[in-house]
């Protein structure tokens, strides 16, 4: 049995659709990267996303609990063990 058949139909399904979004996204990142690092973006732009680089890099992002409805609705079964 090959990885492609373990693997959830969402989780192919959603990184197929992501992809694209995934690669522009990169894209854009290396072109702020280079704007900013390079001196191109003007200086509010500049200030604006170092910044968010700064609080991005603090961790201030939560991680969502993975209830059962999150994950059913990604295509992960889901059930309780009695101990």
């Amino acid at each position: 049995m090959t990885w492609l058949e373990k693997t959830p139909q969402g989780l192919v399904s959603a990184h197929l659709v992501m992809m694209t979004r995934l690669q522009a996204d990169e894209s854009i990142e290396s072109a702020t990267v280079f704007a900013v690092g390079g001196g191109s973006a003007k200086r509010e732009a500049r200030r604006a996303q170092m910044a968010r680089w700064r609080r991005d890099s603090a961790g201030s992002v939560k991680p969502l609990a993975a209830t059962p409805a999150a994950l059913k609705g990604s295509g992960i079964g889901f059930r309780r063990v009695q101990k």
